[in-house]
């Protein structure tokens, strides 16, 4: 069962942990599930271009004759970025600044996808 509250809990914590400014849990169709902004901003249209850029991602693979992302890494001048797939409903966007020291980022989110995918 999914529970929000702890889904919350639990994104608040990575955008903590990661330093990141964005951190969002969201269903594939764009719905916001849980989400944690550092600058302000719509979290739910935050969450709808992850889900598109997501989308985005597998048609053109599928276009080429390649497999599904499993995660689609994006990066600027100012931010850089993952969204991932987390368990069959869901995918997992994270939004971090580029520079400084970087924990280890993927392990933190893939850390998170594991303990949140049986349940979304």
């Amino acid at each position: 069962m999914f529970a929000t509250a702890e889904a919350s809990a639990m994104v608040r914590d990575l955008r903590s942990r990661l330093g990141a400014d964005a951190v969002a849990l969201v269903r594939r169709d764009g719905q916001l599930l849980a989400a944690d902004l550092a600058k302000g901003g719509y979290a739910e249209t935050f969450a709808v271009l992850a889900a598109t850029l997501l989308g985005a991602a597998s048609a053109a693979t599928r276009e080429a004759g390649g497999g599904l992302p499993d995660r689609v890494l994006f990066e600027g001048p100012d931010a850089r970025g993952v969204v991932v797939r987390c368990g069959s409903t869901a995918l997992l966007a994270v939004l971090l600044p580029v520079g400084g020291p970087a924990p280890d980022e993927r392990a933190e989110i893939e850390r998170f996808v594991q303990a949140l995918a049986p349940t979304v």
